[in-house]
């Protein structure tokens, strides 16, 4: 018995070490490996076609990933212990966790380039419903030298969006609406059967020129 309580110590100093150095700082390694990932990939934006830089990229996006694994299991352990020690106490306790997490994936405020705030929710969302794709787009003509030609561009949104207009009119792209074909073949996520392939097939049929053996669209 004196050996077992012996092992069962000397085990139990092994794991908090094996904790503490795994674990213990998942945290300050995920803003570390955060830090590293962000300084890839400005490199990678200035160059993006640079082989060393695209290599970099990946491989301190999946220390990255690992990181966020990490903090994930150390998180969710000792959330554990808390909802088993104080869950089944008071109803209190839910409410308390949803509020909080409600809270911190809001959006609170917008501050303008003029340093002007903007508190109120509705504005909020207004100012900010379409500033994720506008910053793609920029992003996407910066790197490619390509511009998108908005008069011949849509956009479709799956889902419910409260603030659509204000959406597209801050994008400049017109909405479209679904069901959409091209050239004849309408885009959806099925599998396309013969008879939807028809369309496509007659207008190839009518437009070759067997003479000069191309087609006309």
């Amino acid at each position: 018995m004196y050996r077992l309580t012996k092992k069962l110590q000397h085990t139990k100093q092994v794991l908090k070490d094996w904790n503490m150095h795994t674990f213990g700082l998942a945290h300050e390694r995920v803003v570390t490996e955060r830090v590293n990932l962000h300084s890839a990939q400005l490199a990678l934006q200035h160059d993006p076609l640079n082989p060393l830089f695209m290599e970099t990229e990946n491989k301190v996006r999946q220390q990255y990933e690992e990181a966020l694994i990490q903090e994930e299991a150390m998180i969710s352990q000792k959330a554990l212990v808390t909802w088993l020690q104080e869950g089944d106490r008071c109803s209190k306790f839910f409410y308390a966790q949803f509020v909080a997490r409600k809270s911190h994936n809001s959006l609170r405020k917008v501050v303008l380039p003029d340093e002007t705030e903007i508190l109120d929710q509705q504005q909020v969302q207004q100012h900010t419903a379409g500033r994720g794709l506008r910053e793609i787009l920029h992003t996407f003509a910066q790197q490619s030298g390509l511009e998108l030609n908005k008069g011949k561009s849509q956009v479709f949104c799956g889902g419910h969006l409260e603030h659509h207009l204000q959406f597209v009119s801050d994008i400049g792209i017109s909405m479209g609406q679904l069901p959409v074909t091209y050239f004849g073949l309408p885009l959806f996520t099925g599998a396309l059967t013969p008879r939807l392939c028809l369309p496509l097939v007659d207008k190839l049929e009518k437009g070759y020129n067997i003479g000069m053996g191309i087609w006309y669209l």
